[in-house]
């Protein structure tokens, strides 16, 4: 099956509808991630990393791998 753009991308009615690859996309998610990571966003969800007692887990707990899958 031959892939097709979408509609506003055939007709010209996107004008940014080249502009963000995945690679870009990824990029910006992953810049986002790393502010929000640094300035706090994630610690009581995902917990965080104590120097004195290792890692604390938050309300999602230990393993995240399970939870997100």
């Amino acid at each position: 099956m031959k892939q097709r753009n979408y509609y506003s991308v055939r007709t010209g009615k996107n004008p940014l509808s080249g502009s963000i690859d995945l690679a870009m996309l990824l990029q910006l998610f992953r810049t986002l991630y790393v502010y929000f990571d640094g300035e706090g966003y994630f610690q009581e969800d995902l917990g965080f990393h104590c120097v004195d007692t290792g890692f604390i887990p938050g309300a999602v707990g230990h393993d995240l791998q399970d939870i997100l899958f």
